[in-house]
């Protein structure tokens, strides 16, 4: 299981790390250096704020892949991301639902109005009851696939994402996720 888990993380390090190369770049004798997309609003306006500066959001998130719950989301203006999720809650005096997880994102685009991007990451989920810890099969989850997010005013957004997801029993399976998000920006 161990080789499974280190695997994974070895597969999400790769998805957020890959780049186009620079030799495909076009030589002109001087370097070629990338510069960030200008982010338009829907007037027109440039956001280049959102470029330069990192933001914070809180929200929910319901998913099999990454965590149940409440959501923290860090974005930052080199197009990564980072999210935690947990939950916990009781249903009568001997059971009792739990999880966390974390992913990582990559922005494919970046706009006021949507943003894609990649997604790798994991969970812990728990179901105990009575005497047993945890009566799920398959706890440990590692995932990673693409999500859609878009923005239904200035700062909360909903997010959808279709993750393949790895279970500790070695399932596998695709799942959906649906989450909100209000950032501080």
């Amino acid at each position: 299981m161990n080789k499974n888990i280190l695997l994974a993380l070895f597969i999400c390090a790769n998805i957020a790390y890959a780049q186009t190369p620079d030799s495909t770049a076009v030589r002109t004798g001087t370097p070629v250096t990338p510069t960030p997309p200008v982010v338009m609003s829907r007037d027109g306006a440039s956001a280049e704020k959102l470029n330069q500066s990192s933001f914070f959001g809180i929200g929910a998130q319901l998913g099999f892949a990454t965590g149940t719950g409440i959501t923290v989301r860090y974005t930052d203006p080199r197009r990564y991301g980072a999210e935690f999720n947990f939950w916990y809650i009781t249903l009568g005096k001997d059971k009792a639902f739990y999880d966390v997880g974390a992913e990582f994102q990559y922005q494919f685009d970046n706009s006021l109005d949507s943003r894609l991007y990649g997604v790798g990451g994991f969970g812990y989920y728990a179901n105990s009851e009575g005497t047993k810890d945890n009566t799920l099969s398959g706890p440990f989850r590692i995932a990673f696939g693409v999500g859609y997010e878009t923005f239904i005013s200035r700062a909360a957004a909903v997010d959808f994402e279709g993750v393949l997801t790895i279970f500790s029993d070695k399932t596998v399976l695709p799942t959906p996720q649906i989450g909100i998000c209000y950032y501080f920006r």
